[in-house]
């Protein structure tokens, strides 16, 4: 097909090939050039801006994209492009392939909440094949003034990591032209010293948190009904079993009562206590790694079982009908109500959540002199990363070492 139009030489200029006359044309809008093509093949009308307001650059731009054009159509090559909202589509329905395989639901999810940054910033509209190099050359400066809560530095790399990923999917799939975007460089990623330690809890809180939950918080005096005292049970026993285990919120939110035995053992002083040995299947952590390891919660495994009325077989522990998961944002919910019970001072701006509990595990295993080989394989993660987080307490725990 070829173009009906008249071009005045001035707005509009014909884009000529060996093969047909007024094959293609490019026009000024605004202050750019775009190259118009109808692709027969396609029975599409592709239209393209040149990014440039030069009519002799625009000229030679709208030559050369004829020709790759014309080879493209030789090889059996799509030329007309999806729009990104499209493209982040056919990206997430491609990871949705690896949700219990390689990576987690809550990975996804994580993506998923990525790519829909990423669209709002580039304009879910915007076609594929317009992308270039530099197009999210100003995202994080444009994620900061956009967002009402501060976006840390290692949030900000990992978008940078997700929407780079989806543009080489894109990429092997000939749907755009690059493969990664620049990004405006951001000094290396440190670990504050005290970050960890500001977001976990001190001893005297802890113990303060330990006595409301087991008196103020199930009191008889609040007059609870059956509903409300199994979940505050519930909850309960979410955050004390967290504390002693440090295991990650995904992992115990997927747990199963299959996953859990208990053992009553001896031991030093000759007391009977209560060891939970726990399975923490590969596709329910984020590391995609299986893991067994023993911590001393089980009297509240134990306790937690009996308070339950549902039986579920292979049913989730922390569960209301052994089939739900614990919502996430009723966990939050209900852990700012205790926070303020409790009086935990600033526990906003210190960012003091459930996932608080972990740090809090893993930092009372490496003081009391725990190996951080023991500690990473307890919490899944590895000896670097631990060394990483949490080198804060090995300064500590050399300067005691130096002083007694």
């Amino acid at each position: 097909m070829t173009i009906k139009k008249k071009y005045d030489n001035h707005s509009s200029f014909p884009i000529r090939s060996n093969s047909f006359d007024n094959e293609a044309f490019i026009q000024k809008r605004g202050n750019n050039w775009y190259f118009h093509m109808w692709i027969n093949t396609e029975q599409k009308y592709l239209r393209k801006s040149l990014k440039t307001s030069n009519p002799s650059i625009a000229i030679a731009k709208g030559e050369q994209e004829l020709f790759e054009i014309r080879n493209k159509l030789k090889k059996g090559k799509t030329i007309t492009s999806l729009n990104c909202k499209q493209g982040v589509q056919q990206y997430l329905e491609y990871r949705k392939g690896d949700v219990g395989k390689s990576i987690v639901i809550g990975r996804y999810k994580t993506i998923e909440t990525h790519l829909t940054h990423f669209l709002n910033y580039i304009d879910e509209q915007t076609k594929l094949k317009d992308l270039s190099f530099a197009d999210c050359i100003d995202y994080f400066e444009w994620r900061n003034a956009s967002s009402n809560k501060e976006i840390t530095p290692t949030t900000l790399k990992n978008e940078q990591s997700t929407i780079n990923s989806l543009m080489k999917f894109l990429k092997k799939r000939d749907e755009v032209e690059i493969d990664a975007f620049e990004f405006r460089h951001m000094k290396d990623i440190q670990t504050d010293a005290n970050t960890i330690k500001r977001q976990t809890f001190t001893d005297e809180e802890y113990r303060l948190l330990y006595k409301y939950l087991y008196k103020n918080y199930i009191a008889k005096s609040l007059k609870l009904d059956e509903r409300q005292m199994a979940f505050r049970q519930l909850i309960r026993h979410w955050i004390l079993i967290s504390a002693n285990s440090g295991m990650r919120s995904g992992e115990q939110r997927q747990l199963k009562w299959s996953d859990v035995e208990l053992e009553d053992v001896k031991d030093e002083k000759g007391k009977t206590i209560t060891l939970a040995r726990i399975t923490i299947r590969k596709e329910t952590t984020k590391v995609k790694k299986a893991r067994v390891f023993h911590c001393r919660c089980g009297e509240q495994f134990k306790r937690l079982r009996e308070l339950q009325t549902h039986r579920v077989n292979d049913g989730l522990v922390f569960s209301t009908n052994g089939v739900s998961e614990l919502d996430k944002s009723v966990l939050n919910k209900e852990w700012k109500k205790i926070m303020e019970e409790v009086g935990i001072q600033n526990y906003r701006e210190r960012k003091i959540v459930p996932y608080s509990l972990r740090h809090y595990c893993i930092t009372k295993r490496i003081e009391s002199g725990k190996t951080l080989m023991n500690v990473a394989q307890m919490c899944g993660t590895s000896v670097a990363q631990i060394e990483r987080t949490y080198y804060h307490l090995q300064t500590e725990i050399s300067r005691q070492t130096a002083l007694g």
